[in-house]
This record gives C-alpha cells, sequence and structure tokens, in this order.
C-alpha cells in the first residue's frame, strides 16, 4: 500500500506542478495579437503596398517614357510619405499621432494641389485648358492651404460641433475628390466600357 500511496502522491504532484505551465503554453498560443501589435503591421503593409505601387509605376515610365503622368507619380510619392509617417506613429504608439498624421496628409494635399495649379497654368498658356479649370486648379490649391491653416489651430473652432462639421466638410470633400479620380480611371483602367 505504500508504494501506491508513493505513486499517488508523486502522481499529484506531477499533475498540479505540470497543470499550471500546460495551462500557460495553451494560453500563449490562444492569446490573439494586440491592437498595437496589428496596427503596426497594418501600417507596414500599407506602407510596403505604397512603395510597390511607386515603384511599379517608375518601372513602367522606365520602360516607356511618359505612359504615367508626373501628377501621378507625385500623388504616389506621396501615399508613400503619408504611410512612412503612419507607419512611424504606429510603431511609436503615441498619442496625438493621427493628428500629425493629419497634418501630413495636409501638407501632402497642398504640394499635390500646387503641383497640379501649376502645371494647369502651363496647359493655359499653351491653350488646352480653359480659364475655368485653371480658376478651380487655383481654388483647390487656395483650400488645401487654408485646411492646414485650420488643422493647425483648432482655437478657431468655438464648440466641438464647429469642428465635427469642419471635419465632415473635409471628409466629404475627399470622397468627392476620390470620386473624381475614380471616374477618370476606370476608363483607363478597362473597367467601363469606353463606346
Amino acid at each position: 500500500m505504500s508504494h501506491f500511496k508513493a505513486a499517488g502522491f508523486v502522481f499529484c504532484l506531477l499533475v498540479v506542478l505540470a497543470t499550471p505551465a500546460f495551462c500557460q503554453e495553451n494560453q500563449a498560443k490562444t492569446t490573439e495579437p494586440s491592437w498595437h501589435d496589428l496596427n503596426v503591421k497594418h501600417t507596414k503593409t500599407q506602407l510596403a503596398l505604397a512603395n510597390v505601387e511607386l515603384l511599379s509605376a517608375l518601372e513602367i515610365n522606365k520602360e516607356s517614357p511618359g505612359t504615367i503622368a508626373r501628377l501621378v507619380i507625385e500623388r504616389l510619392k506621396s501615399d508613400v510619405a503619408i504611410a512612412e509617417q503612419r507607419f512611424q506613429e504606429a510603431e511609436m504608439a503615441t498619442v496625438g499621432g493621427s493628428e500629425r498624421i493629419r497634418l501630413r496628409n495636409a501638407q501632402e494635399k497642398i504640394r499635390l494641389a500646387k503641383l497640379n495649379f501649376e502645371n494647369g497654368r502651363l496647359l493655359h498658356d499653351n491653350g488646352m485648358v480653359n480659364d475655368l479649370e485653371l480658376e478651380r486648379l487655383k481654388l483647390k490649391y487656395e483650400l488645401a492651404q487654408l485646411s492646414l491653416v485650420l488643422l493647425k489651430n483648432p482655437q478657431y473652432f468655438n464648440t466641438m460641433l464647429q469642428s465635427l462639421d469642419a471635419k465632415v466638410d473635409r471628409l466629404a470633400d475627399e470622397i468627392l475628390s476620390l470620386d473624381q479620380r475614380l471616374s477618370r480611371l476606370e476608363p483607363i483602367r478597362g473597367f467601363i466600357p469606353t463606346n
């Protein structure tokens, strides 16, 4: 009987000592990645995609110069710059990171709007763009500059409602801009027949 008692005691001791280690091992395997880890991976993948899209466009232009417009290349460079900022902010996981990303995005919009306006002015001087289109490009450039000023100076908003209203307006502008860009790209990419 004493052998059975000793064996039972050893068995119980092993079970008691092994169970927490086994549970910890299983718990570690089933633990999902943290929000921070997922965010870093997501922004890293966005950055990689932006880089690949830029390199792809540059390679196409290298093989066949002028195939992709200079402004499209600049827009892709802006995408890379913004993706880099997002990745850096995700890695640091700092408070205020989204604000810095919005500022970077606004700065890139100014740069692109200025390039569009300068390009439009050249086309206007050559008779390829009418006065109304040139005025539209000029106003988009001015709007981009004003958006940055408002973004940098939140004291211009007296209430949270005004601030939210301004953000909704900017979001609506972004959606409209994306819709216009997609409508121009669809026939090029073959999504819509060009009858």
